[in-house]
């Protein structure tokens, strides 16, 4: 199947960021660290036809338009994008290779960046939804953030979907986590059945540096 070795390895990569979260406290403070810990580990797995890159913003194209995710009233979903930086920002994504999505990447920053020939700098954070192979999104700390899932975070992620079918994660993180925050993100976890895979670590309470 076309996502069978990519979930593979993700489940693999997973494994071994709880594995080395539970082993070491100081080497995550931050989602970034996380992040970075997932980028350089995917990238080492992942070979010829994908990339891996942090901080992609999808969009999609009709003629001169481009839309992008963004919230209007009370949802999320694909809106047009009326500012270069409008539109949700995905920290880890992994993308199809091919030449076209990045030529189509190159145009919109040009666009956005108002350089008909060359880019001013060197930083596409716009990618074409339909490079979209895989998109991980992380968040290291659940108290208090419960609400936010819910209602931003993971609606905003399941909209990829609407535009292309591709492997999603949402990766929570937390060693103090409360079990009553943990049975919420049950409930999401039914609620978003067979579009994003939700995946809480540690999967056991750690003790943590007092």
């Amino acid at each position: 199947m076309k996502f069978d070795k990519t979930k593979e390895i993700i489940k693999q990569s997973l494994q071994e960021l709880e594995k080395k979260y539970c082993s070491n406290q100081k080497d995550f403070l931050t989602e970034a660290d996380v992040v970075s810990f997932l980028i350089s580990n995917l990238r080492k797995k992942i070979k010829e036809g994908l990339r891996v890159h942090s901080q992609l913003r999808p969009f999609y194209q009709t003629e001169e338009r481009y839309y992008v995710i963004k919230k209007e009233g009370e949802t999320w979903g694909w809106r047009l994008q009326r500012k270069a930086n409008e539109g949700a920002v995905f920290d880890v994504v992994v993308v199809d290779d091919y030449d076209r999505y990045f030529k189509q990447a190159l145009e919109k920053a040009r666009k956005d960046q108002g350089a008909p020939l060359n880019l001013k700098y060197w930083r596409m954070l716009s990618y074409p939804v339909e490079a979209f192979h895989a998109v991980l999104e992380v968040k290291i700390r659940l108290s208090g953030n419960v609400k936010e899932i819910g209602q931003v975070e993971l609606p905003k992620l399941s909209a990829i979907q609407e535009k292309r079918n591709c492997l999603l994660y949402y990766v929570v993180i937390d060693r103090c986590f409360k079990n009553e925050d943990r049975e919420s993100l049950k409930k999401f976890e039914e609620n978003y059945k067979g579009r994003i895979y939700l995946e809480i670590l540690p999967r056991a309470k750690q003790e943590v540096i007092k």
